[in-house]
């Protein structure tokens, strides 16, 4: 590890200034404590609320194939929304800094400070229930499509509340991929019903890309 990668890896990835938290695991080894005090609060209260609310009616869910947003976020489900998006946007982020993968994580930083949504990232909300005797391989791993030239095109990991799986997947503008199979949701869609997804299946190359987990 070069001295200026060194450093890079001990600055937290959103401010760009700060010192990590020293000694911390998770996300939190790759943020400074004033980014994880300022946005990680809302997102995981908002994801605890929702994961609390499918799992509550997951029977009802699964046999509709959807749920409702407003009925997780009755006050404001575009904001719960957001907020959500913006939750496993941190953590995505966090882990592709934190398993040192040469990606610029200006725009995720970015989306977090402005609360915007990621044009680029998108959560699939899946039933990671299966048959009988089948078993479940859960990839708590981020997996990664390289091109020929190593360069990242599509980031995929999965956050497992079983049996509820969201597959958090980036994609980068323009790359040579078939989205992962299902329903992508992402905030800026105005659109209240979430349908289910596939829990198997990711993104896919068309041509001249390469899978890796990091």
């Amino acid at each position: 590890m070069t001295d200026s990668s060194a450093t890079a890896a001990l600055t937290c990835w959103l401010c760009r200034e700060r010192p990590v938290i020293s000694g911390a695991s998770g996300a939190a080894a790759s943020l400074c404590a004033d980014c994880e005090l300022e946005f990680g609060h809302d997102g995981a209260c908002a994801w605890e609320s929702l994961v609390g609310y499918l799992l509550a009616h997951w029977e009802t869910i699964r046999k509709l194939g959807r749920f409702d947003l407003t009925k997780a976020f009755p006050s404001d489900p575009r904001a719960g929304a957001l907020s959500v998006h913006l939750h496993f946007l941190k953590l995505l982020a966090c882990k592709l800094r934190s398993s040192g993968v040469p990606l610029d994580l200006e725009s995720f930083a970015s989306a977090l400070r402005t609360r915007r949504a990621h044009p680029d990232v998108t959560l699939l909300v899946a039933d990671a229930r299966v048959a009988a005797r089948t078993l479940l391989l859960h990839d708590a791993e981020v997996r990664l499509l390289r091109n020929q030239d190593g360069a990242v095109q599509s980031a995929r990991w999965t956050e497992l509340r079983h049996p509820v799986a969201i597959k958090v997947s980036y994609l980068q503008p323009g790359a040579p991929l078939r989205p992962a199979p299902g329903e992508p949701w992402h905030p800026d869609r105005q659109r209240k019903l979430v349908r289910l997804s596939p829990y198997v299946g990711e993104a896919t190359p068309v041509a001249g890309i390469q899978g890796l987990r990091i």
